[in-house]
């Protein structure tokens, strides 16, 4: 019986031949130039010619087909233009490839003249994304040549319909050409619709682009940049502004994060900020000089989502509970700080008020002396625990996670102290059997993602419990094991 064809989708067949379009038009307008420099053309009207040809081809590829189709299109076009620009392309690599200063003392100066030019052919075909209709560019997950990146950059006035940009860490200090020109965030001024932005290697300079000519942007990323107080009062004024993440040092002060929330009471992500503690502080201690100059802070908060790898003490744990009431998912790393009163404050415990709270991470804290216990054993909500050098972990509190939290679905302990109990070796047996594996309230019947970093080998239990139950997993890392491990609950 014949094998059946492979059905394709429309988006496929429509799509698996741009590619090769792109590099048919772009290799033809090359050996144009060629041709036309040869014959005594004038540069000036070869170059019009070309640029005629890249205005018919946009429509075909932009105006004259649906906007579904475009995302894919812009894909195809960065993988294409990517391998010509690095020489990876064998109808280009004459052209790229010769640019070395060795390669270029063996041509003629008339030779020279004519590599310039087929360069300069190909970047003018880089002008075939270069439309008004283009609403979404996102290379985040491509390694971008910055001569490429360079040349989109300075055709933003040509692309002012764009609500995303995601250049992910290609315009970082990686990248320095591009990273040159992206610094000035002179192109911003031709976006105003822009709402989504992910960019690398900035200053201060293009926060205030950013403040200016971009009102409407809601989403923001930095990669591979300082910020300090300046840059943060420049974000203060985007006033729709819901979700902001900085990766890079931090040199804000407390003050300049207070300052942004209390301008920006709707925004729900603050991405990593490891003096979130102390901004509370600032914002809502009666104590607080900002506090008292300000006259009025938000009553709470907006925020959803806040990575706080800083040190975090009871009293700032009581302001995350008042302030913070709309909080899913949150990461901190606990402080007690001396005289503070158990009683008052309630350690950890307090990050079970939280009622929408579905992803937690804490480094650093006592698993029962700090209350954490009592925030996993009525963490029905829980769809992921990060659990970072806690202390005071033993198989009953492993145990107590898989009870208390029958939704998770990812799990992470890393260089834990464990302590080993007499009769944990009987009590493991009992409960790994496959009648309560079955039943409907099994631990862990929802992981599908499970990550280890063990210490010594007495720790086995933490990975042996949860890996037997969790039937559904898909991704398992464990990493420092020191002795071997049974096949039966790796398999």
């Amino acid at each position: 019986m014949p094998e059946r064809r492979k059905v394709f989708k429309l988006e496929e067949v429509c799509l698996k031949n741009v590619g090769s379009l792109l590099q048919d038009i772009s290799y033809r307008g090359v050996c144009q130039v060629e041709q036309e420099i040869l014959l005594g053309r004038n540069k000036l009207d070869i170059f019009y010619n070309l640029e005629k040809i890249v205005d018919f081809y946009r429509n075909e590829l932009f105006i004259n087909t649906p906007s579904f189709f475009h995302d894919s299109i812009i894909s195809e076009f960065f993988t294409t233009f990517s391998a010509i620009f690095r020489g990876e392309n064998k109808r280009f690599s004459s052209i790229f490839m010769s640019t070395h200063r060795d390669l270029l003392a063996s041509l003629s100066l008339p030779d020279r003249q004519l590599l310039l030019l087929k360069q300069e052919a190909v970047t003018k075909f880089v002008r075939l994304i270069a439309s008004p209709v283009i609403k979404h560019i996102d290379v985040s997950g491509m390694e971008i040549p910055p001569a490429l990146l360079e040349v989109i950059l300075t055709r933003m006035p040509d692309m002012t319909g764009i609500q995303t940009l995601n250049l992910g860490r290609n315009a970082s200090c990686q990248h320095k050409t591009a990273c040159r020109l992206s610094l000035s965030g002179k192109e911003l001024q031709f976006l105003p619709g822009l709402k989504t932005l992910s960019v690398g290697c900035v200053n201060t300079g293009y926060f205030q682009s950013l403040s200016l000519f971009c009102p409407n942007l809601t989403s923001l990323t930095v990669f591979d940049t300082d910020i300090d107080d300046e840059a943060v009062s420049c974000l203060s004024t985007l006033r729709k502004l819901v979700s902001l993440n900085f990766d890079g040092q931090s040199e804000c002060s407390p003050y300049g994060y207070a300052e942004l929330l209390r301008s920006l009471p709707e925004l729900k992500s603050l991405g990593r900020c490891d003096s979130f503690g102390e901004i509370l502080t600032t914002l809502y201690s009666k104590w607080s000089l900002y506090h008292r100059s300000v006259g009025s802070v938000p009553k709470i908060l907006a925020l959803e989502s806040v990575d706080c790898r800083g040190p975090v003490t009871g009293q700032e744990l009581s302001y995350i509970k008042t302030y913070c009431p709309n909080l899913k998912k949150v990461g901190l790393a606990y402080n007690r700080q001396n005289g503070e009163d158990l009683d008052s404050f309630g350690h950890l415990s307090l990050l079970s008020s939280l009622p929408k709270l579905q992803v937690l991470s804490v480094l650093s804290a006592d698993f029962y002396s700090h209350s954490l216990f009592s925030v996993v054993r009525y963490g029905d909500r829980l769809k992921t625990l990060e659990l970072l050098n806690i202390d005071e972990m033993n198989l009953n509190s492993i145990m107590m996670v898989g009870s208390g939290c029958p939704n998770l679905e990812r799990l992470c302990v890393s260089y834990c102290h464990y302590t080993v109990e007499q009769g944990d070796v009987s009590k493991l047996s009992e409960a790994c059997c496959e009648s309560a594996v079955t039943d409907s309230n099994a631990s862990f019947k929802k992981l599908v993602s499970a990550a280890f970093v063990l210490t010594t080998p007495v720790q086995l239990p933490l990975i042996k419990y949860p890996v037997y139950f969790a039937r559904k997993l898909k991704d398992l890392r464990v990493n420092l094991i020191y002795q071997p491990v049974e096949d039966s609950f790796i398999a």
